[in-house]
């Protein structure tokens, strides 16, 4: 007998609290289905997430077989030397071979790296400091530590093309996440070129008396030589005097929140002749995009500016401190669009650590221990729902009425009167009655046997029809098949 139906028979009173807690448990286990369901649609649906969430975001306990899985572990590498033959394929697309292909691919750098500069000022700006990102481009970004004490500018370039054979990497290799990851997020150890740049007056001697001018020195020869020196002569017009990058030192760097200076390496050298020669071409075509005085009396308006939107980190009239930043964005933008020639360390113990890293799958979220046990406890409740659902449908199989209490007493006093139910009538049970525990049982033969907890027994034809025989009988009913 149902709810409604109990409720509807004796009145809520007759309940008890086992009823009403029968149905507050039901009511408690159709709302674990529903948020289960839920549960399910967002963890158990395959569709992209991370693994585990990206770091900082909590929403897991970092144990030892987790932190394996947000590690990893890449050879060393070493940059070997830079150029810039990526804009000569550019311009040789744009005006063909010969001389005009190179002087095509001097402007399309020069153009570039001038724009980079409309970002300074906000690099600058921001708070709180440290490492800032000179924008983004395509091809990576180029970043600044803006805590500077005025004395130096450190800057360092990231290609995302070196990222990205670092996770085409790890897919080929053994990590259990990398080989199904769509991409990754995280803290990741590479190996980039650094500069750290500085300025200082020019004294008389390392005038060239050539106003207006601006000169690019390559480092001298080997071995041991990595810093390249940039002169700013007088500017008349702005009464400026001129100025010396006597150091912008280059050095692989290993950026891990902060940049780790690599040891020097014999391809230094290389790669600071090569930015030279690169920053000259730069310089002298970006001349061209001006009227006189040219490019040097731009540096020095930006640096100004610069200083003024700055005054916390640069002091006033302080040309050279500014100048730092100014220049350094040139040549480290030059560093960050060039073509990165780099091979793994030889040193199999020269490893590049990683941590964390989440990847992005394609997948149903990890399963808790207490999902596995509400999938174990649904499972076993759906299937047999649908087991019985399956049963009802193909053998239309249902209580026989005689089970209820009516009926059930209809079938007893139409066969040999029990003493437990005397003096009932259908719907009015006896007190003695409603004490009497009562059940059937299938004989097997085409009969079936009541019987009363005190052994009181009548045996009766499942396809006879019995009267009650009481004046109060109000119909006849049939004792329904046990099959049917």
């Amino acid at each position: 007998m149902n709810f409604k139906k109990r409720l509807h028979l004796f009145g809520f009173k007759r309940l008890g609290w086992r009823g009403v807690l029968g149905s507050l448990i039901s009511l408690a286990i159709s709302m674990c289905v529903l948020l289960t369901g839920v549960a399910i649609n967002t963890i158990g649906i395959p569709k992209e997430r991370w693994y585990t969430n990206p770091p900082g975001s909590g929403g897991f306990r970092v144990t030892k077989k987790v932190k394996k899985k947000l590690t990893v572990e890449t050879p060393q590498m070493i940059l070997n030397n830079i150029d810039w033959m990526n804009y000569w394929g550019v311009a040789w697309n744009l005006v063909g071979s010969g001389d005009p292909s190179w002087e095509a691919a001097v402007a399309l750098a020069a153009a570039s790296t001038y724009s980079a500069l409309t970002y300074l000022p906000n690099t600058f700006n921001w708070e709180p400091g440290g490492w800032q990102s000179l924008g983004d481009t395509d091809e990576g970004l180029t970043a600044f530590n803006t805590d500077t004490n005025g004395s130096f500018i450190e800057s360092v370039s990231v290609q995302n093309s070196k990222i990205q054979d670092i996770f085409n990497e790890l897919q080929v290799g053994k990590h259990e996440f990398a080989q199904q990851a769509i991409g990754f997020t995280g803290l990741i150890n590479i190996t980039t070129p650094l500069l750290t740049t500085s300025f200082s007056p020019t004294p008389e001697s390392g005038r060239s008396g050539n106003s207006n001018a601006v000169f690019v020195y390559p480092p001298p020869a080997p071995p041991g030589n990595k810093a390249i020196s940039v002169v700013i002569e007088d500017v008349p017009s702005l009464n400026f005097s001129s100025v010396t990058l006597p150091r912008s030192t280059i050095g692989g760097g290993d950026p891990h929140l902060m940049p780790i200076q690599l040891a020097p390496s014999s391809s230094d050298y290389l790669i600071a002749h090569a930015l030279a020669t690169q920053l000259l071409s730069t310089v002298d075509a970006t001349n061209g995009l001006f009227p006189s005085p040219g490019i040097s009396q731009h540096l020095v308006l930006m640096a100004r500016r610069l200083s003024y939107l700055n005054s916390t980190k640069f002091a006033s009239g302080d040309d050279a401190a500014s100048l730092a930043p100014t220049v350094a964005s040139v040549a480290q933008y030059l560093l960050t669009v060039g073509n990165w020639n780099m091979s793994a360390s030889a040193d199999p113990n020269a490893v590049a650590t990683s941590y964390p890293v989440s990847w992005q799958i394609y997948g149903a979220g990890p399963r808790l221990a207490w999902e596995w046990v509400t999938v174990v406890v649904l499972a076993v409740i759906l299937a047999a729902l649908m087991f019985g659902a399956v049963l009802t449908a193909w053998w239309r199989i249902r209580p026989g009425a005689w089970l209820d209490l009516g009926g059930m007493l209809v079938a007893a006093n139409s066969a040999e009167r029990f003493e437990s139910i005397r003096g009932s009538v259908i719907g009015e049970p006896s007190e003695e009655a409603k004490k009497a525990n009562f059940c059937v049982l299938d004989l097997g033969s085409g009969e079936v046997e009541l019987q009363d907890d005190r052994n009181h027994g009548a045996r009766l034809e499942r396809k006879k029809r019995y009267q009650n025989l009481e004046p109060e009988a109000k119909y006849r009913r049939l004792l329904d098949k046990l099959n049917e």
